[in-house]
């Protein structure tokens, strides 16, 4: 049996989450995401929190999702991870594929930097917007937001990935996508 996992990354406010339910739920496979694992850390507190604390939990949050791609590989079966990955976590992700023998489907959400940095700041400022999630007026800025932004771009984990440009979200072919990425799961590599 081929032991694949999808990994779904990109800069924040790309739609990864978003799109990542929709596809789990269409290939009927398990979906982790770091940021929903930041939200259940952070209520768990019942307190609010200064950025520093939030971005400690977010570190804590890789721990918890690394422990669950440990387990769901010792299932062998395929599964979805989603954040919005590092250079660190690509050397992460490779050490696991070779002791659990997967291979990966990499799907990466891209979109305009002004316009992306426009959708940040209104999401930031919604009330559905988890308060655990907020970054506190850090990523206002746009030069600090263009930096967490390439920190994004530097995720690599030498595979073909899949580019999804979510500029304008009515333009994404939805069903273009989960036939692309059926097609990459139903390959033998």
């Amino acid at each position: 049996m081929q032991k694949k996992y999808i990994i779904i990354t990109g800069a924040p406010a790309t739609g990864k989450t978003t799109y990542g339910k929709k596809i789990a739920k269409e290939l009927g496979i398990p979906f982790f995401s770091k940021d929903e694992l930041k939200v259940e850390i952070y209520n768990s507190f019942q307190r609010e929190m200064d950025y520093e604390e939030k971005r400690q939990i977010g570190i804590s949050s890789y721990s918890v999702l690394w422990y669950v791609t440990k387990q769901m590989m010792e299932t062998e079966l395929p599964f979805i991870l989603e954040s919005n990955f590092t250079e660190k976590s690509s050397e992460i992700l490779k050490g696991l594929e070779k002791t659990y023998g997967y291979t990966n489907i990499v799907i990466r959400f891209d979109t305009n930097l002004k316009v992306l940095h426009e959708r940040f700041l209104t999401r930031e400022n919604t009330t559905h917007r988890p308060e655990g999630l907020r970054a506190n007026g850090v990523f206002d800025d746009f030069e600090e937001f263009a930096k967490i932004v390439q920190r994004s771009k530097n995720f690599n984990m030498n595979t073909n990935e899949i580019h999804i440009d979510t500029t304008d979200f009515s333009q994404v072919n939805e069903q273009e996508m989960i036939d692309q990425i059926k097609t990459k799961m139903n390959n033998s590599r």
